[in-house]
């Protein structure tokens, strides 16, 4: 496990000024939500127990080194072995079709993606734990509509998971450029918006 802090890798003059990331992002949210700073749904979960349980098992996976050797590009219906993706920060987000919560959150991570698709020092894929790939295929063709048209990955082997000792779908991971975990959301994402583009907002001004 890496202790090492992320430090910038550019001059503070090039950082990203924080009203035009959030320019960017601010489709995402309401904009009395955006003026007002709201606190995250999550802060308002039904069950405390649930959420506190859920905030430790994200904490754990903080300065992981996901490892990445073992998923396959999909191309052309075909899954491929490629280089594993890199960026300055590297949004994963692992899903499977026979997960529920995942699917129902697609619209919402689409709307998210196509905002980041205008910050290049940001890179969004998905890794789906779906073996069947006929299966996955299917839906993706299926689903074409609500699915993220970001890179699409497939993992059919225990080292991804292995490397982050958790297996919770669905899972979103902020990767730096050595694929260690700065920021973690396990779970959907429908209710954490709010979290979800501030987390954004920081990392990138962090680069």
């Amino acid at each position: 496990m890496m202790s090492r802090r992320w430090t910038a890798t550019q001059p503070a003059a090039a950082l990203p000024d924080r009203r035009a990331v959030l320019a960017v992002l601010g489709s995402l949210l309401p904009a009395a939500a955006l003026a007002q700073g709201a606190a995250p749904a999550s802060a308002v979960a039904e069950d405390p127990r649930r959420e506190l349980l859920l905030r430790r098992q994200e904490a754990a996976l903080l300065h992981r080194k996901a490892d990445l050797s073992g998923v396959r590009l999909l191309r052309a219906g075909q899954a491929i072995n490629v280089q594993p993706p890199v960026a300055n920060l590297l949004i994963l987000h692992i899903w499977a079709v026979e997960c529920r919560p995942c699917i129902d959150e697609l619209p919402v991570l689409r709307r998210i993606t196509e905002s980041l698709s205008r910050m290049p020092q940001v890179k969004i894929v998905l890794v789906s734990e779906t073996h069947d790939l006929p299966t996955l295929n299917g839906f993706l063709k299926q689903q074409a509509a609500n699915v993220p048209r970001v890179e699409q990955y497939q993992s059919l082997d225990e080292r991804l998971r292995g490397s982050l000792q958790d297996n919770t779908q669905p899972a979103t991971l902020f990767l730096d450029a050595m694929n260690v975990v700065r920021q973690a959301f396990l779970g959907s994402l429908k209710q954490r918006r709010s979290e979800f583009v501030d987390a954004i907002s920081r990392m990138v001004r962090s680069l």
